[in-house]
């Protein structure tokens, strides 16, 4: 077996098979302030260590109904965006709150903006959620704004389980 430490204490243990040193799973154990606070395993089984390839092997094929398209660039079809430099001015935004009002990054100038990107359907994100709050707790008095944004589901916000 195999450990692996991540920065955050957080830490993979890796199995592999004595006769052929084939890996047999992989648990990632994730960490917050020492405490295990959840995990995810990967089994493997049935490996192919020697599948047959050929031409067509990655070859994606359109779903019925479905129609491709060559890329344009970024939204709009102009270029694709580039980062924004260190310094450089940040577009505006706006975003709807839980209660549906709107919120403009020039509502915001002054403050230090935390944006937390997730989503319901990511582990990280949902065990990530602890310490975005803990950040919100520790600064909400110091002109601090948190803002969690999610980049997925387009539906109602999700409640709490």
């Amino acid at each position: 077996m195999i450990f692996v430490h991540y920065g955050n204490d957080s830490e993979a243990r890796w199995a592999f098979g004595k006769e052929d040193h084939l890996p047999r799973s992989c648990e990632r154990i994730i960490k917050n302030d020492g405490e295990d606070i959840g995990s995810t395993i990967l089994i493997v089984k049935n490996l192919n260590t020697k599948p047959e390839l050929g031409a067509n092997s990655f070859k994606l094929e359109t779903p019925e109904g479905f129609t491709t398209k060559e890329f344009q660039g970024g939204a709009g079809g102009g270029d694709a965006p580039t980062l924004l430099s260190v310094g450089s001015k940040a577009p505006d935004w706006e975003l709807k709150t839980p209660d549906d009002k709107a919120v403009s990054l020039k509502e915001q100038k002054g403050k230090v903006l935390v944006l937390v990107f997730w989503a319901t359907y990511n582990g990280p994100s949902k065990l990530a959620m602890p310490g975005v709050q803990k950040v919100h707790e520790e600064f909400k008095d110091r002109n601090v704004g948190v803002w969690g944004i999610n980049c997925w589901e387009r539906v109602a916000i999700p409640s709490s389980s």
